[in-house]
């Protein structure tokens, strides 16, 4: 599933955020499975270090073996979570971070006990942005993680740009200062601009209700609205044989 167009225009410095919060699953995946690998190639350096040699395929599958996929997989998702909440409360507030501090009190204490608790130190990059990580070796909690990215989020000098689509209700990110739209693609913008198909059949009933309405006394019913209207015979007929619509022979008075 490859993303989509307007979401190519992330930041790099936002991609990791908007891997977990947005629509697009495989990114999601690249996410919890680099913690994954991360974790395991970390696992095996521990337990290998100072021996001389690679371990084999065994070895570091025996050394691994409690550092389960599926665990990483249920981790992100919680994550997710949380932080898709708190993304939508702060859109919803114009991005007025002090604002959310205010209204959620349990994300702001979250993040003070973050900043102060959690030691960080930095990855230096040969190029492009450089990275935050943890320096304590203990477990990260759904709740420290949640809190790292949406920090990534509201400090970053374009997180204006963060938006919550009318339609589906997918988290993405406004493509440049002049996008105002309202919707994450042109999928949901196409679709949130035409009638669905549903209420445009309610539409074309209640109008074939208001010409059975204006039929004349003694006249036919379904052949003066097929003459008067833009409704067709093969439309009525289906209608008529549906129940929808009664039409009678000889005449049709207003109600």
């Amino acid at each position: 599933m490859k993303p989509r167009k307007r979401q190519s225009k992330i930041p790099n410095e936002l991609k990791e955020l908007f891997a977990v919060i947005g629509s697009d699953a495989s990114a999601f995946d690249y996410y919890w499975r680099q913690r994954w690998t991360g974790a395991c190639a970390d696992r095996i350096k521990e337990a290998f270090r100072g021996r001389a040699g690679i371990p084999t395929a065994k070895e570091q599958a025996e050394a691994t073996c409690n550092i389960t996929a599926d665990a990483f997989k249920k981790h992100a998702g919680e994550v997710r979570k949380i932080l898709a909440e708190w993304v939508e409360e702060w859109i919803a507030l114009e991005h007025k971070s002090l604002n959310f501090r205010k209204a959620n009190k349990e994300a702001g204490d979250a993040i003070s006990e973050f900043l102060t608790k959690r030691r960080m130190d930095i990855v230096y990059a040969i190029k492009g942005p450089s990275l935050l990580m943890f320096i304590e070796r203990a477990k990260v909690t759904t709740t420290d993680e949640a809190v790292r990215l949406f920090l990534k989020l509201i400090t970053h000098p374009l997180c204006h740009r963060a938006a919550k689509c009318k339609r589906c209700g997918s988290l993405y990110f406004r493509g440049n200062e002049r996008d105002n739209r309202y919707y994450c693609g042109k999928s949901c913008s196409n679709s949130a601009k035409r009638p669905s198909a549903k209420k445009a059949a309610e539409d074309k009933l209640a109008e074939a209700k208001r010409w059975l309405a204006k039929v004349p006394d003694g006249a036919d019913a379904k052949e003066w609205v097929i003459q008067n209207s833009k409704l067709t015979r093969h439309w009525l007929t289906r209608q008529e044989n549906a129940g929808t619509i009664q039409f009678n022979s000889t005449s049709q008075r207003r109600k």
